[in-house]
């Protein structure tokens, strides 16, 4: 049975006051010269020798296996178009307001919604919903946004929250492939689903298959609204984080429902100074370089530093490599230590492990976004290329904007045996020596391989690692 929320049912939502520009309604008609003409008055005399080119697929049915679900696969790929369309515009720095007043229209008739009634599993179909309520919400949030000058950051946020929403949307296409007939297989709408998702979706190494690989990124999307909407007032902030707090067991035509209202009471597009994290000091907060040289953003406790505190013998205790580490990438990165700690004690602790000079610049606790008991580090504000940069922490969530460019490091109090700064040495070395024009990419590329890794049972990952770095 499909999980119900315990919120009252609410009334039939109404249709978006959204229109389906008349282009786009043409462009639907026209997508494919395959698309079989519907109008009886003028029928088409198919060539038996071409695959069926049906529009609309059937499904099979793990709880009710002699029930069939009927799909329209050119809809399922006009919603894919749209959200592809987004993801491409941002990353040309371009927050293009029509593609998601375009999606929104659309999405009303998703074929994707359904298509957790298709798996018997919960978890399965728990990760389908939430997806799809996800994907709603994103979009539907960009479109407060979106239009004017937007700041770099922001735009930069959103880069990242489309391509996860992005990726799970072809995670949910090849779910529903996973549960067509046989015979459907050589239909023309499904080669095209196939050829979509081979050429868009990036490898996967999660455990889990499809449904793990939607339930990480899940995660990180909700992280990511969780910290822009923080920053927002209104109904769309209080409309975001009710969906988000109840994701467990909201309904999609609940949440859909939701987020039409949170529309119709906020028409205007919302000023974009309101989106700015309040109290931080002006970005850029390093100094502009000459060079495009590779930024290296570090955390100080648990990282490199552990402070133990204890009456008279409190001390800084120094993770073992700590100084191999930092002497060794000096001579490939500009090196700044990033860190939640106030400026007094950070000083301290950073002239203590810093004896030759390795670091070139210190951000404290006031250049973070503090989110309750999370004080995010937004690289974008730092005035470097992002394609460029990588952040080393102990603390995922710290640099939940630009998840790609991070990479966790074990966090370290005190056991003397340790070598995780060690190991990460040749990685980052042979970046920079390889000259890899985007580390999001080489960091991607490292993390499936640990992945593989530990699945295959191999111990101590990082030092089985292959050395070479794909660019």
């Amino acid at each position: 049975m499909q999980a119900t929320s315990s919120i009252p049912r609410p009334p039939r939502p109404r249709r978006s006051r959204i229109k389906i520009p008349p282009n786009l309604a043409n462009r639907e008609r026209t997508l494919s010269d395959n698309t079989e003409r519907t109008n009886p008055e003028q029928p088409r005399t198919k060539n038996p020798s071409l695959p069926p080119t049906s529009n609309n697929l059937s499904l099979n049915n793990s709880q009710y296996p002699d029930e069939r679900t009927m799909v329209n696969l050119q809809h399922a790929l006009l919603i894919e178009e749209k959200l592809w369309g987004l993801l491409e515009k941002l990353r040309h720095g371009i927050a293009e307001k029509s593609l998601c007043e375009d999606y929104w229209a659309f999405s009303e008739e998703s074929p994707l919604p359904i298509l957790e009634r298709l798996f018997s599993e919960e978890r399965t179909r728990k990760v389908i919903r939430q997806a799809c309520i996800i994907e709603l919400s994103v979009v539907c949030f960009a479109g407060f946004c979106f239009g004017g000058d937007m700041p770099p950051d922001l735009i930069q946020q959103f880069r990242n929250l489309f391509f996860y929403v992005h990726q799970n949307y072809l995670s949910c296409m090849k779910l529903m492939l996973f549960r067509c007939n046989g015979d459907s297989l050589n239909n023309t709408w499904v080669q095209s689903v196939n050829r979509v998702i081979k050429e868009k979706q990036v490898e996967i190494a999660s455990k889990g298959g499809q449904s793990g690989f939607m339930k990480q990124h899940n995660s990180i999307m909700c992280k990511i609204l969780e910290a822009i909407g923080s920053v927002v007032r209104g109904p769309i902030q209080s409309t975001l984080f009710s969906i988000m707090y109840n994701l467990d067991s909201i309904t999609y035509v609940r949440a859909r429902w939701l987020l039409e209202n949170a529309m119709a009471s906020m028409p205007i597009i919302m000023p974009i100074s309101d989106l700015a994290p309040p109290m931080l000091p002006p970005a850029p907060y390093l100094p502009a370089i000459q060079n495009r040289s590779y930024s290296l953003v570090v955390d100080l406790d648990e990282t490199l530093v552990h402070y133990f505190e204890a009456g008279a013998d409190s001390k800084l205790l120094v993770r073992p490599g700590c100084a191999t580490f930092l002497n060794e990438l000096k001579k490939y990165y500009e090196i700044t230590i990033f860190t939640a700690a106030l400026q007094d004690y950070a000083d301290w602790a950073i002239d203590s492990i810093d004896t030759e000079n390795a670091i070139s610049y210190r951000l404290y606790r006031h250049h973070t976004i503090s989110l309750g008991p999370i004080f995010m580090k937004d690289l974008s504000r730092l005035g470097r290329d992002l394609s460029k940069a990588i952040i080393i922490d102990n603390v995922t969530d710290n640099f939940r904007l630009q998840p790609e460019n991070g990479l966790t490091m074990k966090s370290w109090f005190e056991d003397i045996n340790d070598t995780c700064l060690l190991e990460i040495i040749p990685l980052l070395k042979e970046i920079v020596i390889k000259e890899v024009p985007d580390v999001r990419i080489a960091l991607r590329n490292y993390r499936d391989q640990v992945l593989r890794q530990i699945i295959k049972g191999i111990p101590n990952p990082h030092l089985n690692l292959i050395t070479s770095v794909k660019s």
